[in-house]
């Protein structure tokens, strides 16, 4: 979808994936790529949304990044 915003409001270009009346959208920034956020819709229904605001890298699954 050409024009699509992520549960922050933020607009993007989204790649849509519909399997047994589930659909997914993963919402990208149109300029840099990045992965926005995710809308899942259930039979044409708002089922979840989620928008990620910050990134880290850690050094195995499950930790937690340092704030700063």
């Amino acid at each position: 979808m050409p024009s699509a915003s992520d549960a922050a409001g933020r607009p993007g270009v989204a790649v849509l994936f519909t399997y047994q009346g589930a659909q997914i959208e993963w919402i990208f920034d149109r300029g840099t790529l990045k992965l926005l956020g995710e809308l899942d819709f259930s039979n044409g229904t708002l089922t979840g949304e989620t928008a990620i605001l910050d990134r880290a890298i850690v050094n195995h699954a499950g930790q937690v990044p340092a704030s700063g």
